[in-house]
């Protein structure tokens, strides 16, 4: 695996010209013929903008970054999908152990690791993290809009599934929080869904934490510093809680 450390930039021009890495404990260059292309994802990428000199100018100085480029706006304006769990729901399941709910202990066993293995088949063939996906407009969205602000995930399984080996640390929940909440439908037939809000307005921004590639950047995500994706969230999760009069029918 190499580790991108900065792009090369000419100082003079501002043109890149190259990439800096490390794989092993030893550095490499390699020179672009024609462009280079940066795409690191939300939290890399602003991260090996400033390490390369491009970035806020003051930040860059503080860092011990030698300044290319004064660009405030890099590291600013990041943005995240905020989702609500703890959305689980028991069910009868009426048709067998290995399918429509997956529950661990019951999925864990010699005879699902040889149909996976040998056969192709059995609930470890097919064990998706989401099966249906929904977009839904709250009644904070204009309705004349095409553009739902909410989206629901649902999975055959829910954080009580698996007794707490994986969904609880996934999901940051303390071991008393989980007790209390989970501890009467662990390894029970369920379902989960979460909500997930499509356009927040609160935004963050990274940082870095020092002028070292491998030293991971600061992170500030402002989840919720606007009110309005609050209200969003806490009023859908709200009214979906509440016990429908028919959410969904599923018939076999």
């Amino acid at each position: 695996m190499s580790h991108v450390e900065k792009v090369l930039i000419n100082p003079k021009t501002k043109e890149a010209y190259g990439v800096l890495f490390s794989k092993q404990d030893k550095k490499y260059a390699v020179f672009a013929s024609k462009e280079v292309i940066l795409s690191a994802g939300a939290i890399q990428s602003p991260q090996i903008l400033m390490l390369s000199g491009v970035g806020p100018k003051e930040h860059l100085q503080e860092m011990g970054v030698e300044v290319i480029h004064d660009l405030p706006g890099v590291g600013r304006n990041l943005q995240d999908h905020i989702a609500s769990g703890g959305g689980s729901y028991t069910i009868t399941n009426p048709v067998s152990n290995e399918s429509l709910s997956i529950i661990v202990p019951k999925v864990m066993q010699v005879n699902s690791i040889r149909n996976f293995a040998f056969n192709q088949r059995g609930p470890l063939y097919a064990m998706p993290a989401c099966e249906i996906m929904a977009f839904i407009n709250t009644k904070y969205q204009d309705p004349a809009e095409d553009r739902p602000d909410v989206q629901l995930f649902a999975a055959s399984f829910a954080d009580s599934s698996d007794g707490g080996l994986f969904g609880k640390r996934a999901s940051g929940i303390s071991d008393d929080y989980y007790a209390e909440v989970y501890e009467q439908i662990l390894f029970k037939d369920a379902f989960m869904i979460l909500p997930l809000l499509l356009r927040p307005k609160s935004r963050g921004r990274i940082l870095l934490r020092d002028k070292n590639p491998q030293t991971p950047p600061l992170i500030f995500p402002n989840y919720f510093a606007h009110p309005r994706d609050l209200e969003i969230m806490v009023g859908f999760v709200c009214s979906f809680r509440k016990k429908p009069k028919k959410l969904f029918h599923l018939s076999f």
